[in-house]
């Protein structure tokens, strides 16, 4: 979650508690809002109301196993998912629940256990939302070649753009966190638009228009226009890397990168959204 869709977030979980204050899912929604801007402490507050509320919700566990301090703060949460009601629970709220108890058997070095737990959710992950990797490979071979009749069209000299491409859990997000404290920087958070404006320029190739221009246009910002600076957080726009540096060669590129085993390995805890599907497969 982006800085910008976090502020946005929270102020949508605000709004829902004011309509109903024993909705545990506004809560669930408030922590992660209050996660991603580094707000820790309020948004455990926020994970322990929602599970205080509904003491069958996986997901508040998993926010509450996301910043385990201690060995006995573990054990106390596994107590309280071993009381978790699974017969009536979702797949969403198992693979939830299958993570926090990864967590929770890793921070007491129950390596084993927390091997067994990943898998569950990985298994359970994959029944509902299959690897993407050949999909995700397929779009790499797609656009890492630009045809030819467009590398010496009108070229941007835009100096605003700022793309941070990478793989997940690189660290990206603390890097657009900090970025995004200087006034002059409009943070896009993980837009799509570079892809839908190569597309859209594909389809429109007797246009005069820059790149840029149709990337403007995909954004659908006025925000966008008038910063001085923009940062684009998809990182998955490395697959339009190419595109970038020759129709837009001002902008400023970031690759965000760290051991590649560490990286697998967090990936793997971590319960990501959909697009990331390649995830639950260590081998993927």
């Amino acid at each position: 979650m982006s800085v910008n869709q976090s502020d946005k977030a929270l102020g949508v979980a605000l709004e829902a508690i004011k309509l109903d204050p024993n909705l545990s899912s506004a809560y669930i929604l408030k922590g992660k809002a209050l996660a991603a801007q580094g707000n820790t402490k309020e948004a455990i507050s926020a994970y322990t109301q929602a599970l205080t509320l509904n003491k069958d919700s996986g997901e508040a566990l998993l926010g509450l196993t996301m910043d385990i301090k201690t060995a006995r703060q573990a054990s106390e949460l596994i107590k309280l998912a071993d009381k978790v009601d699974t017969k009536q629970s979702s797949i969403a709220n198992k693979i939830s629940l299958y993570y926090s108890y990864a967590n929770c058997y890793h921070k007491v070095k129950n390596h084993k256990n927390a091997e067994l737990n990943l898998r569950k959710a990985h298994q359970t992950k994959g029944s509902v939302m299959p690897s993407d990797a050949e999909w995700h490979c397929k779009q790499i071979k797609d656009y890492m070649r630009i045809p030819y009749i467009f590398k010496s069209q009108n070229h941007s000299k835009d100096h605003r753009r700022i793309f941070i491409v990478g793989m997940p859990r690189s660290g990206s997000t603390l890097l657009e966190t900090v970025l995004s404290t200087n006034p002059e920087i409009q943070d896009l958070g993980e837009t799509k638009a570079l892809g839908l404006a190569i597309d859209a320029w594909l389809n429109k190739s007797g246009e005069s228009s820059s790149l840029d221009a149709f990337y403007q246009q995909a954004l659908n910002t006025n925000q966008a226009n008038l910063a001085k600076y923009t940062i684009d957080k998809q990182l998955y726009n490395f697959i339009y890397i190419n595109w970038i540096t020759t129709q837009m060669p001002a902008a400023k590129i970031i690759h965000c990168c760290r051991n590649p085993i560490d990286n697998i390995l967090s990936m793997y805890r971590s319960n990501l959204t959909a697009g990331n599907n390649y995830t639950s497969n260590l081998e993927d």
